[in-house]
């Protein structure tokens, strides 16, 4: 995007790039909600097809000289526009006369920015799923008489139900873990796992039991303190693999940096360098139906 800039950093932008694509941090929030879409405007449209035309049964028979039935699709139209977005940091370049301290201090600055740009995506894209999606109503009890299996099932199914397509994830925050792990109507399903219960466990007590099962522990700092981003969620949802316009996974992001950042470097007055991560995309809840999600209040 930026290669014909004269401040390009191409050694950097490799660096950032292979820190983003393989993150010190396991589990990236913004890629699980919204997997990138490539595309090469800021501003473009793409087409929302209805589930409904391609899940509903039709009387397929060809009688002699008959036309084939004609299958209308329907769709709507949809919209991106690529927010450009940057962040970047400053050194006092007599500081780089330091014998051995450029590419050090450029590789920790560099480090720097990616993790907050990380956090900065994590929190956006989680934000962006609890403002297009309302818990499951009467959910989330879990006191000793609750079935929590049946509420799992449950949101399996509002995602196959709201989409046609299979759940495959399921996320459970670090609250919610704790008191689904050892919770009776798991345990006892499972005799012998008597000090709690591991992931891949869980999937055999559940209806649906290819879906991948993930313990969210990812954190930021708000206003000095750190914050859960899933704490007591649960979340089931369809996102296609390798996205493309007009699949129906569940959210998506445009982007025109489907590699990561790229780092733009120059001098400021002659005294300090900089160096800027740049990026343009647009994350987007492309079919809210594709989710479901609980939230645990006891």
């Amino acid at each position: 995007m930026l290669e014909t800039s004269d401040k390009f950093n191409s050694v950097l932008t490799s660096y950032v790039q292979g820190l983003w694509l393989y993150p010190e941090r396991e589990l990236n929030l913004a890629r699980t909600f919204f997997p990138a879409v490539a595309v090469d405007t800021l501003v473009g449209t793409f087409d929302k097809y209805d589930i409904a035309p391609g899940l509903t049964p039709v009387d397929t028979t060809l009688a002699r000289d008959n036309s084939p039935r004609r299958i209308q699709l329907k769709k709507t139209d949809g919209f991106w526009k690529c927010d450009p977005n940057a962040i970047e940091t400053a050194e006092w370049k007599i500081a780089m006369l330091q014998k051995g301290h450029e590419p050090r201090l450029r590789e920790t600055r560099m480090k720097t920015l990616v993790s907050a740009q990380f956090a900065s995506r994590q929190k956006a894209a989680v934000d962006a799923v609890m403002a297009a999606t309302t818990a499951v109503s009467g959910f989330g009890n879990w006191s000793a008489g609750t079935d929590v299996v049946t509420e799992l099932d449950t949101l399996c199914d509002n995602v196959v139900l709201g989409s046609g397509c299979k759940a495959n994830k399921l996320l459970i925050g670090a609250e919610a873990w704790k008191k689904l792990r050892n919770h009776a109507s798991i345990l006892d399903r499972l005799p012998g796992l008597d000090y709690g219960l591991a992931p891949e466990a869980l999937k055999r007590v559940l209806t649906q039991q290819n879906i991948e099962v993930v313990i969210v522990d990812s954190v930021v700092m708000v206003n000095g303190q750190m914050q859960r981003l899933l704490g007591n969620d649960v979340i089931a949802l369809y996102n296609q693999e390798n996205p493309d316009l007009e699949d129906m996974s569940f959210g998506k992001e445009f982007t025109l940096c489907p590699n990561g950042p790229e780092v733009v470097s120059y001098e400021e007055h002659g005294l300090t360098l900089v160096d800027s991560l740049f990026w343009a995309s647009d994350c987007q809840v492309t079919n809210a139906g594709a989710l479901s999600r609980l939230v645990v209040t006891a």
